[in-house]
C-alpha cells in the first residue's frame, strides 16, 4: 500500500486533504521559508477534522542548528502536539558538521513518545544520508521525508531508490519535492518509496495587491483539485503497477 502526505498551512489546506481522503497532513506556517510550526489553532482545527495530522517543529527559518534555548522551545512545541491529540510529529536537527545532533534527536524523540515522528529534510543536507538513516532508526523514527538529497524527488530518485533498498522495510522513505499528479507514480515506481509529500499549491496569482507595510504577499492557496488528482494518481498507480520493490 502507498501514501500521500499533503503538506498544509491553511485550515483550507486541511479541508482539501481531508476532502480528497489523503493519508495524512503535515501542518506548519511560512512554506515560503521551507515550513515552521503551525499555530494551535490549526492544529485543533486538523484533529476535530478526523485526519491524520503531524505538526512540522521548528522555530525559525535558517539552518537546522539549535541552541539550548530553541532546543527547549522545540521539545515544548512537541509536548503541545501531542496534548492537541496530534498523530505524529516532524523535526530535527543538525551539528556543526551537518551530521544529525543525536543527542538533541534522541531527546526529542523520547518526549514525543508514542506519536509519530518523522525526521525532515535536515535529512537531506547530512553528508552521509546511510549513516543519517541508521541514526533515524536506531533514534526511533518511522519516516524520512526525502528529496534524496537534490532539488526534487525527480532528480533524487537514484538515492531514494538506494535508502529505500538500505531501510530494508525498518522505516518509511517519505520522497517529497516537485511531486505532482503526473510524475508521482513514475517516481514511486522507479524508486520502491512506499509514500509521497506534496504541498499542491495553486500559482501565485497576479491579481493579489501589492503589499502594504512590508506585511508581504499572502501565501499561493493550495489547489484542491491537484490534491484530489495526486491521491487519485497515486492509488490508482498502486492498485494497477504497485511501486517496484528494489531486488525483485
Amino acid at each position: 500500500m502507498t501514501g500521500v502526505e499533503i503538506c498544509v498551512e491553511s485550515a483550507s489546506g486541511v479541508a482539501a486533504a481531508s476532502a480528497a481522503v489523503a493519508d495524512r497532513v503535515e501542518l506548519c506556517t511560512a512554506l515560503d521559508v521551507g515550513g515552521l510550526t503551525p499555530s494551535a489553532g490549526l492544529m485543533r482545527l486538523a484533529v476535530e477534522a478526523g485526519i491524520a495530522a503531524r505538526a512540522l517543529i521548528r522555530p525559525r527559518a535558517g539552518l537546522f542548528r539549535y541552541d539550548a534555548n530553541e532546543a527547549a522551545l522545540i521539545e515544548c512545541d512537541i509536548v503541545l502536539a501531542g496534548e492537541f491529540g496530534l498523530e505524529g510529529v516532524v523535526f530535527g536537527a543538525a551539528g556543526a558538521d551537518d551530521r544529525l545532533d543525536c543527542d538533541l534527536i534522541r531527546r526529542w524523540v523520547d518526549r514525543a513518545g508514542p506519536l509519530g515522528k518523522t525526521l525532515h529534510r535536515v535529512f537531506d543536507l547530512t553528508p552521509d544520508p546511510f549513516e543519517a538513516l541508521e541514526t533515524a532508526i536506531e533514534a526511533g523514527f518511522d519516516r524520512i521525508l526525502t528529496a534524496g538529497q537534490a532539488r526534487s524527488a525527480l532528480e533524487g530518485a537514484p538515492l531514494l531508490a538506494r535508502l529505500v533498498e538500505a531501510a530494508a522495510g525498518r522505516i518509511m522513505i517519505m520522497a517529497a519535492g516537485g511531486l505532482t499528479p503526473e510524475n508521482a507514480p513514475a517516481i514511486m515506481r522507479e524508486t520502491g518509496v512506499g509514500e509521497v509529500h506534496a504541498s499542491c499549491r495553486a500559482p501565485a496569482s497576479e491579481d493579489e495587491p501589492e503589499p502594504s507595510f512590508g506585511f508581504g504577499r499572502r501565501p499561493a492557496p493550495i489547489d484542491a483539485h491537484r490534491v484530489k488528482a495526486l491521491v487519485e494518481a497515486v492509488r490508482a498507480a498502486d492498485r494497477i503497477d504497485p511501486p517496484r520493490r528494489i531486488g525483485q
